[in-house]
């Protein structure tokens, strides 16, 4: 499940409840990009497709409730 990747001590853990799309985008686990207000106006055309491949993987995975 999900939990062994988002839950404490998970390789995703930083993500877990917070706005990650400037991070997901950059392909970056730096809590600096996660932090309010997400800034996403400013991603080149690179990470914005980036992000939108996460958010097919997201909706379209079996895995991704």
């Amino acid at each position: 499940g999900g939990g062994e990747h988002y839950g404490v001590g998970g390789s995703y853990h930083c993500f877990a409840g917070k706005n990650a799309s400037r991070a997901l985008a950059k392909l970056s686990f730096d809590p600096e990009e996660m932090k309010p207000p997400v800034k996403m106006d400013d991603l080149s055309e690179k990470e914005r497709k980036a992000l939108n491949d996460w958010i097919k993987l997201f909706q379209e995975d079996k895995l991704y409730p």
